[in-house]
């Protein structure tokens, strides 16, 4: 498939004012409509403004205004006529009998063909219709490209000089077009240039406490992923076939990035990274616009292309087709959707959105449950009837519950390092004796309520966490942890664990999931002083 992108120079500065309201006009538009669009750009003047001084007012005749709502929408009536004559004559790319040779989007234009001499044509009838309409296309900045459409095709690019009238246009192995970068020899877009540029905006955002422990608190950190980074991480993959190693790419990332902004180690379980956040992976997310893109086609008009297009694709590709709608078909299999009823009896839109997001949600929710509790290394965590934890849930706004809820996250996944865990990976050549009182092996229930070293702090910190929990008895039936196992698991899981046992409201839960946090803290600093005090003995 041969390719060119099209750069015409200040796009939205160069429209006609004339031709577009004869334009405007010839669609049959109203007369008010078009009045309204008349009286927008009619006697339009402007000033200059330099160091206070302004100059005098000029008139404007042409371009449509930069960052205007009807700019975009203008600018494409302005070059509607190229790509219906490209159409009508079915110059370019066809898929059995669907012209598909020109998707364009305003002024980023592409232009497909399977033939050299096709894309020649094509050019030299958008080079025509820019000198008719008074706009100039850029052949430097204008680009063709010999893109591979099947993994499976060795085919080399051509030896060929496409030409914009006199001039050639530039040939180039990567082109961009609507935001995402392709390769000439890739049936993906380029995701490290997405990946880099998400790690960028993550940097941007370091002045904004959006790096870890020391700043915001992870459960705001992770809005404040989802508003700026996610949409830039998976803009555009909607409408693009991602294979497991592409999916895998860019999960690795987003799941480093949400491991950060919790303060938890590389070696930390992938289910707990999400469902301390409440968070559901990447791939989700992406399922979940492509659902959403593919319920806008089965909403167009019989007659449309996209239309035609998917019910010629799902009809005749097999299930080994790189086509994107059976690429669709597999994830609707996967949720359990029936594609081809929602293709025949459209859902409306908002019914579509929340219907997927449900199923999307409860499909990752029951499947990272389900990782978890067979992970050895995630059995002290306790899990909510929505399937999450409330560890973070508290620190909301408050940076300052940020360090003790983190030493607590890490206590629950398994990471917090104690000697038992020492001895373990090291196949037992280590001693597995708590080096704090010397008399049984150190594992998590060992350091929160059984070392005799800790006991001075233990002591108080219980009685705190009694009187508390006497207190909420009286408002509410709260059963008090039974046996030492059962208080370390609500340490551990704070109001998570005594809300599944009993009714807890939120505001208890909140004062729960402090108080266990401020415990698990100050055992830990304790631990960390006789440590330290061991070792300067021992030096």
């Amino acid at each position: 498939m041969y390719v060119a992108t099209l750069d015409a120079s200040k796009a939205f500065d160069v429209v006609n004012h004339a031709k577009l309201k004869d334009k405007l006009y010839k669609t049959g538009i109203c007369a008010p409509l078009w009045n309204t669009v008349d009286n927008l750009y009619n006697n339009c003047q402007e000033v200059v403004r330099w160091e206070g001084a302004y100059s005098r007012e000029y008139s404007i005749e042409q371009g449509v205004r930069q960052g205007g709502i009807l700019s975009p929408h203008l600018y494409k009536l302005y070059i509607n006529q190229l790509l219906d004559t490209l159409s009508s004559n079915r110059i370019g790319l066809e898929i059995g009998n669907i012209y598909v040779g020109t998707p364009t989007c305003a002024d980023d234009q592409l232009l497909l063909a399977d033939d050299t001499s096709i894309l020649q044509h094509m050019l030299d009838v958008a080079h025509d219709y820019a000198n008719k309409h008074h706009y100039h296309l850029h052949p430097m900045k204008s680009k063709t490209t010999h893109h591979v459409i099947s993994k499976k095709s060795k085919t080399e690019s051509p030896d060929v000089q496409w030409k914009l009238g006199e001039e050639v246009v530039t040939h180039d192995q990567q082109y961009t077009h609507l935001g995402l970068e392709w390769m000439e020899s890739k049936t993906a877009p380029d995701l490290q240039a997405k990946i880099d540029s998400s790690r960028g905006a993550a940097y941007a955002l370091l002045g904004v406490g959006l790096h870890g422990q020391n700043g915001l608190d992870p459960a705001t950190s992770y809005q404040i992923i989802q508003v700026f980074i996610t949409p830039r991480l998976i803009y555009g993959l909607d409408g693009v076939v991602l294979g497991r190693k592409d999916t895998d790419t860019l999960e690795l990332f987003y799941r480093r990035l949400l491991r950060q902004i919790q303060g938890l180690a590389d070696t930390v379980a992938n289910p707990a990274v999400y469902l301390l956040l409440n968070a559901i992976p990447l791939e989700a997310q992406i399922h979940m616009r492509t659902l959403g893109l593919w319920g806008s086609v089965t909403r167009l008009e019989e007659d449309h292309p996209l239309k035609k297009l998917a019910t010629r694709q799902l009809a005749l590709k097999d299930k080994k087709s790189h086509s994107w709608f059976i690429y669709v078909e597999d994830i609707c299999y996967k949720y359990g959707l029936e594609m081809h009823n929602i293709n025949a009896f459209p859902w409306p839109k908002l019914a579509w959105k929340t219907h997927v997001r449900t199923v999307v949600t409860a499909f990752w929710k029951k499947q990272l449950f389900e990782q978890a509790t067979s992970m050895s290394s995630l059995a002290h965590m306790v899990l909510d009837e929505e399937g999450t934890n409330k560890i973070w849930s508290v620190c909301k706004g408050k940076s300052h519950l940020v360090e003790a809820a983190t030493i607590r996250a890490r206590m629950v996944t398994g990471k917090y390092t104690l000697q038992a865990t020492r001895a373990r990976y090291n196949q037992h050549s280590v001693d597995p004796t708590c080096p704090l009182c010397g008399k049984e092996a150190e594992d998590i229930q060992h350091l929160l309520l059984v070392c005799e070293a800790l006991e001075q702090r233990r002591t108080p910190q219980l009685a705190q966490l009694n009187n508390l929990m006497d207190d909420l008895r009286h408002d509410a039936p709260l059963e008090i942890p039974a046996n030492k196992e059962e208080w370390c698991m609500a340490i551990l899981n704070g109001g998570t664990f005594i809300r599944n046992h009993t009714v807890v409201g939120r505001d208890k839960h909140d004062l729960l999931e402090i108080a266990f946090s401020r415990f698990c803290f100050a055992l830990h600093k304790e631990r960390d002083f006789i440590i330290n005090n061991i070792l300067i003995q021992r030096v």
